[in-house]
C-alpha cells in the first residue's frame, strides 16, 4: 500500500497531463526495486555464512533467493525497499 500512497502523492503534486508518466515512474521504480532485491538486496541484508562463528558484515547466500524459504519476510522488506527507491526518484 505504500507504493500506491506514493503514487497517488506524486499525481497530485504535477499538472494532469503528467500524471501518466508520474505513475509508470512508480510502477518502474517498484519493478526494478523487486528486481534488485530478488537478485542481491535480500541475501546482502539477511544472508548467513557459511560458518556460523564468522561474523561478516554483509551476506553471502541466498542471492537470487536461492535456498530461501520466508518469503513473507521478503515481501516485506520489499515494500521498505521499493519504498527507499521511489523517495529517491522524487516526483
Amino acid at each position: 500500500f505504500m507504493q500506491a500512497g506514493f503514487a497517488v502523492l506524486c499525481a497530485g503534486c504535477v499538472r494532469s497531463k503528467n500524471v501518466q508518466n508520474t505513475l509508470m515512474k512508480n510502477f518502474l521504480d517498484a519493478c526494478g526495486a523487486a528486481i534488485g532485491f530478488w537478485s542481491v538486496g535480500y541475501a546482502l541484508a539477511f544472508g548467513e555464512t557459511s560458518d556460523a562463528s564468522e561474523i561478516t558484515f554483509i551476506g553471502r547466500h541466498g542471492f537470487f533467493m536461492n535456498g530461501v524459504d520466508n518469503y513473507a519476510l521478503w515481501l516485506f522488506n520489499f515494500a521498505f525497499a521499493a519504498t527507499a527507491a521511489t523517495i529517491v526518484a522524487g516526483t
